[in-house]
């Protein structure tokens, strides 16, 4: 029997991933996407409409798994969705915690939302401050496919004529709570212009999807999908096309390649039977996460590429690099609060160069 042979794999199934393989998809190319976690079922997994006297723990979870907690999202409301079963190990002398959800998916369960565009104070900031390199593209290249997002997954804001902080084309915001009022009186005396955030969370009906009801915590997920999610808004997009296979539980070893050590597929692992499975491409696509994606490259050594970290991934000087959107909880969006505000005399943090970047 021959061997099935994909147009393209591609490994993650979030934001990056999900996109790709909506696109892919779309344009009629067959494509397999592997996801290391199950698939979830929003009306079970995700508990925001339960009350804390209708779970075991007062949605606390279980005292004797709170050491192994990823903190506040990481709760008897989204139980059994945050990887614990693989383990990672660390430097010694060194505490870092990498909070994983290999859900279809993944973080975009449970995402900040904030979806700002970069603009060209980011994009040519090397020339600003002499700092790495600029990126090979400028925001007006960029802008028409920001559009398109932003009409897909519908962004909550309003024109605010900020350079750095581009605007777009938005659905109407959030309204102001009551200590909203009073911060932005603050803010006005000081003449600080205190604005809504770019939101990727819905205030109207859009694209079939509903209006938030603000019944609970963003982060612990969204039974309804009132807020832009991969498997809400981009994969069923693909599947309706034919042309997707997902496979879930299939944890993504090492890329393999053909006699030219060009990629040809992906090993991986099925979680379920413990067993090494191969699937073959004509392309892959890593889009694993930062840590997760790194992880794979290096693992990927053949006779053609021995330091694995080189296969279409390095630097001119060989070194390996990619760039990191691994943050602590408290620097995911460095301008939200729960009040989904932001002040902009904080200055959006800025993404830094495109091979490498800083972390």
């Amino acid at each position: 029997m021959a061997k099935q042979i994909y147009d393209v794999i591609v490994i993650g199934t979030g934001a990056g991933g999900g996109m790709a393989i909506k696109t892919l998809c779309e344009a009629g190319l067959k494509v397999c996407a592997l996801n290391a976690g199950r698939k979830l079922d929003p009306g079970k997994d995700f508990r925001n409409h339960r009350m804390p006297y209708d779970m075991k723990f007062r949605g606390f979870d279980d005292p004797k798994k709170r050491a192994q907690s990823y903190g506040y999202m990481d709760n008897e409301y989204t139980a059994g969705i945050w990887e614990h079963e693989i383990t990672y190990t660390t430097a010694p002398g060194t505490q870092w915690m990498w909070p994983r959800c290999f859900a279809v998916g993944g973080k975009t369960n449970f995402w900040g939302r904030s979806a700002a565009r970069m603009g060209d104070i980011d994009f040519q900031a090397a020339s600003l401050d002499g700092f790495d390199v600029n990126w090979p593209v400028k925001y007006e290249e960029i802008a028409p496919y920001y559009s398109r997002v932003e009409r897909l997954i519908g962004v909550a804001s309003t024109v605010q004529n900020r350079p750095s902080n581009p605007d777009g084309e938005y659905i109407p915001p959030m309204n102001f709570r009551c200590f909203d009022w009073i911060l932005k009186s603050g803010a006005d005396k000081l003449g600080v212009p205190y604005l809504p955030d770019r939101e990727a969370q819905l205030t109207q009906e859009h694209n079939g999807h509903p209006a938030c009801h603000y019944c609970g915590n963003c982060t612990e997920g969204c039974d309804i999908g009132a807020f832009f999610s991969s498997p809400r808004y981009l994969l069923p997009a693909a599947e309706a096309t034919k042309n997707l296979e997902l496979r879930t539980n299939a944890l993504a070893k090492n890329i393999l390649v053909d006699d030219n050590g060009h990629a040809a597929g992906v090993a991986y692992i099925d979680r379920n039977t413990k067993q090494e499975v191969e699937v073959y491409s004509r392309a892959v696509v890593v889009a694993a996460s930062t840590v997760e994606s790194a992880r794979i490259i290096l693992n990927s050594k053949s006779r053609h590429w021995p330091n694995g970290s080189q296969i279409r991934a390095v630097r001119p000087d060989g070194i390996f690099a990619i760039t990191s959107t691994v943050r602590r909880r408290t620097d995911i969006c460095p301008n939200c609060s729960d009040s989904r505000r932001s002040l902009t005399m904080f200055q959006r943090q800025r993404s830094r160069g495109y091979r490498g970047g800083r972390i």
